[in-house]
């Protein structure tokens, strides 16, 4: 309709699987960290300064808000704990940009029901925030951070990273941490 007009992105994120749409959100990307892919497929993980598109990826942002009990936090405020937790602890290293996505559906938006399960979130990283340990951004508040404090360096944390014993899991049959 509007061929005078091109739309050239600048920073990809929420990298998810097709069957995501398909409720199925097992192979969606879970790393946090932010770099400019190489390409697609296996190039994805390479870094390439040389690459326009900025890729802030959603860490194990993965919250279940139906509470199906399948995804690996209760909760984005508890992977980032982990990440605070494991900056404190050496296992991973200070000084780069971890990053984490706490995504909103329209049904959480619109289902005044789930508005407490998200206030808890800010309320749980509360001290952190004031402690300035961790920082809410929009996605181009972090593209900026990444170039003007951090060079443009590459950060990719796996989520393979996280040991699966140093967070707790939501029980699918009591949905409970």
């Amino acid at each position: 309709m509007h061929k005078e007009f091109v739309w050239s992105p600048d920073i990809l994120t929420m990298g998810v699987h097709f069957n995501h749409h398909l409720g199925d959100f097992s192979e969606d990307d879970m790393t946090s960290g932010v770099w400019r892919p190489k390409g697609f497929g296996k190039d994805f993980y390479n870094h390439d300064a040389e690459k326009r598109m900025i890729y802030i990826a959603p860490g194990g942002h993965h919250t279940d808000w139906s509470e199906s009990g399948d995804f690996p936090f209760a909760s984005v405020a508890d992977y980032v704990e982990v990440l605070v937790d494991y900056i404190d602890r050496g296992k991973i290293p200070a000084g780069q940009l971890y990053t984490a996505t706490l995504a909103v559906p329209q049904s959480v938006i619109f289902d005044q029901s789930k508005h407490e399960k998200l206030a808890d979130q800010f309320k749980q990283l509360a001290a952190l925030v004031g402690q300035r340990r961790v920082v809410y951004a929009h996605f181009q508040e972090i593209a900026d951070i990444w170039q003007e404090t951090y060079d443009g360096d590459p950060t990719m944390l796996s989520f393979d990273a996280i040991n699966e014993q140093d967070y707790t899991r939501v029980d699918p049959d009591t949905k409970q941490k």
